[in-house]
Parts: structure tokens; sequence; C-alpha cells
């Protein structure tokens, strides 16, 4: 006879026994039972106790994360600024991603590859021997960046010399297209444009963290737009 071993409605083993097997409780005290089934089951599925059957395990749609769901509302804030058309919502609705991205940055996390769309309401990066704390947004020269420690804010560690100190995030132009800039970061669905040949690409897999090459050179993440 054919025994399928379930533990928490979910089969953790097969065993073909002329006696029920007995496991016993799991280390945290558990039971595991034995329901007499036959050869089509297998260990992950799931047993329903309505109906006294067994199902295939159907996994659970992944839930975003924190980061996903600000990341969301910041490129559907930038969408509606686009639509919107009125100088005054448009304000608005930058104040609010402004925002949203210096609550992640005040909590110490990284904000997305598409932040920069905000870097015009982050504080201006100037050499007053201050410290740039680690994950704080500054723009500078017409570019967002994140610090990525602690740092001195003196000449010699501006951000656009000291690379390794700060994460990129370009300034999109009002068509939402990123300029390309070396270190930068690139997540799906960015539109960004190629320092060598002008054009423009957009990531349609694989993002990148810092990235090093023109995106005509990554063909595994970047195709060309032809929005």
């Amino acid at each position: 006879m054919i025994y399928a071993m379930v533990l928490k409605n979910r089969v953790i083993g097969i065993i073909e026994s002329e006696t029920p097997p007995k496991w016993g409780n799991d280390e945290r005290g558990n039971e595991v039972s034995t329901i007499e089934t036959t050869e089509e089951t297998d260990i992950g599925m799931i047993y329903n106790e309505a109906t006294e059957s067994f199902e295939e395990y159907i996994p659970p749609e992944p839930q975003p994360t924190q980061l996903d769901r600000i990341e969301t509302a910041m490129n559907k804030t930038l969408d509606e600024i686009r639509a919107e058309g009125a100088a005054a919502a448009s304000v608005n609705l930058m104040s609010v991603g402004a925002e949203m991205t210096k609550v992640l940055a005040a909590a110490k996390m990284d904000v997305p590859a598409t932040a920069g769309t905000f870097a015009k309401q982050w504080d201006e990066w100037t050499a007053d021997e201050k410290t740039a704390l680690a994950k704080s947004l500054w723009q500078y020269k017409g570019i967002g960046y994140q610090a990525r420690m602690d740092i001195q804010k003196i000449e010699v560690y501006a951000p656009d010399v000291a690379t390794n100190n700060y994460a990129v995030r370009p300034i999109p132009d009002v068509n939402g297209i990123f300029p390309g800039v070396l270190n930068m970061d690139v997540s799906i669905g960015m539109k960004v444009r190629d320092w060598e040949d002008g054009k423009v690409y957009i990531c349609y897999a694989n993002p990148i963290t810092s990235l090093q090459w023109a995106p005509h050179n990554v063909p595994a993440s970047f195709e060309l737009y032809e929005g």
C-alpha cells in the first residue's frame, strides 16, 4: 500500500508499506499524519482535508517589497506628471516623489534607479567640509547622487570624483529618458540615452548595478527603443 506522510497539509514523504507508518511529530510538535493514497501523489502536494484529496501546490504570487511599492509609486507619479500638463500639479507631484526618496534615504535604504527623476529637489552638494551621511541624497552638476557611506564633502571627494562613494542617479529629460552615465544603476523599463551612439535604449531584462559599458554594448540588458 502507498501512504503519504503529511505535515501541516503538505506531503513530505511517500512510503510503500504493508502497515501505516508512524513518523510521530516534528521538532516543533506538529503531527505528521499518515494518509493512504495512490502512486499519483507526489512529495510537495497539498492535502485538502475538505475533499480528502491531494492537489498540486500552487505557489502564491510574490508580494512586492516596500522598495518595489515605492518605486512603482514614483514611476506612477512621473507618468502623472507627464500626463497632467499643469505646472502647479506637476510641482506638487514632484514634491511627493521627492519626499518618497527622502523617506527611503532617512531609513538608510538605497533609492531606486529611477530616483533621479526627483533629484532637482535634493540638496545641492557643496564642498563645505561637512559630512555627507551614508544614503544621503544630493544633486551635483545636474546629476543626482546617493552617498554609499559617510564621506567628507571636500573637492577631492566630489561625487563625480569619488565615484566609488556615490551611487549615480541621473536626471531624466521631459520624455523620461535618462542620460547614460557611467556607474548609474538601471532597472527594467528605464530608457537610457547611449553616451556613444546617442541612441535611446530600453532595459528589457537583467537590471544593472553600476553600469560600466555604453548601453549598445550590453545586449543582455538593453535593446534599441523604438518609441
